[in-house]
């Protein structure tokens, strides 16, 4: 299905299927079972909804709130034995669990940081590719300017990772992507010390909220800041001011890189191959993305695929 221009494919779906495999073979050492990356991922689709919902019940006085923060708890506390299990079992045959464990003692934090590396390489690539796929199909010139791109580095050979030093406008296309349409577009903070923000005072103990997707569209950053633009990224560094879709300092999501990566590389396989138009249904489901934490497309975002 998709690849006739008429009928049409949900992209989401597809590419969390891809890069659950992808991110697996990269942590571990192509070793996980189907079995076993399954069940990781439905953990983190379980803990996906509670975190989103637990941002708001748990502010919740009285017994509604606790309840969801015990259950919450629980889910974590079996999902993290589940992944500790796994990184016991083929841990010692992938390079990059037995790096971590040298540099990281602490179990606890070799879990957490497994799945969070997980979660991003997943999760994040899966929406970014989709919203700069849904953009590149409203906008033909730029899906053309990244196909010569594409052609003239690789021809009509396999894609390869260093190819993509040569694919300036297909990284470009993922950065704007991050910047519209922000992974995780709230972020969680407690400050340092006190600090006065807008005129606002805050103490150590208090929680800011930060919106990543408020920051990342704000005009007095952001010329034209609603407008998919990957052009305006020529001017600027990797991470200029006001563009945080993986946080940043010493908080910074380890998975940023790999996101980035799997990101271009799914747009390119795909842009090689095929021409990406938009579906009738798709632009209202646009305007309407579904939060769970990640900013990620409603049931039913669908695009079509045309064979070059």
């Amino acid at each position: 299905r998709g690849l006739d221009g008429e009928s049409s494919f949900e992209p989401y779906p597809l590419f969390t299927r891809i890069n659950t495999r992808f991110t697996g073979e990269q942590i571990f050492a192509e070793e996980a079972s189907e079995a076993d990356l399954e069940q990781i991922m439905r953990g983190m689709e379980t803990l996906l909804e509670n975190v989103a919902a637990i941002l708001f019940l748990s502010r919740i006085p009285g017994p509604l709130g606790r309840h969801f923060i015990r259950r919450h708890d629980m889910k974590l506390a079996r999902f993290h034995t589940f992944l500790d299990g796994v990184i016991t079992k083929l841990g010692a045959r992938s390079d990059f669990i037995s790096t971590e464990a040298r540099s990281r003692p602490d179990r606890r934090l070799l879990v957490e940081e497994v799945g969070t590396l997980f979660m991003a390489g997943v999760e994040a690539s899966a929406t970014t590719a989709t919203w700069a796929l849904y953009e590149l199909s409203r906008h033909p010139e730029i899906q053309q300017a990244c196909r010569n791109e594409i052609r003239d580095a690789v021809g009509d050979r396999r894609l390869r990772a260093e190819d993509l030093r040569s694919l300036r406008t297909v990284i470009d296309v993922v950065r704007e992507a991050l910047r519209l349409y922000p992974p995780v577009p709230l972020l969680n903070r407690r400050p340092t010390r006190p600090v006065e923000l807008g005129g606002y005072d805050f103490k150590p103990e208090d929680e800011l909220a930060v919106a990543t997707v408020l920051i990342q569209r704000h005009p007095e950053v952001w010329p034209e800041p609603h407008r998919f633009k990957p052009e305006r990224w020529r001017a600027l560094g990797p991470n200029p001011r006001g563009w945080i879709p993986f946080s940043a300092g010493p908080r910074n999501c380890i998975g940023e890189d790999l996101g980035l990566i799997e990101s271009a590389i799914l747009l390119s396989l795909i842009l090689q191959r095929f021409e990406v138009l938009p579906d009738p249904t798709t632009a209202v489901l646009a305007e309407r993305p579904k939060f769970k934490i990640v900013l990620q497309p409603r049931e039913g975002f669908r695009l079509r695929l045309e064979p070059i």
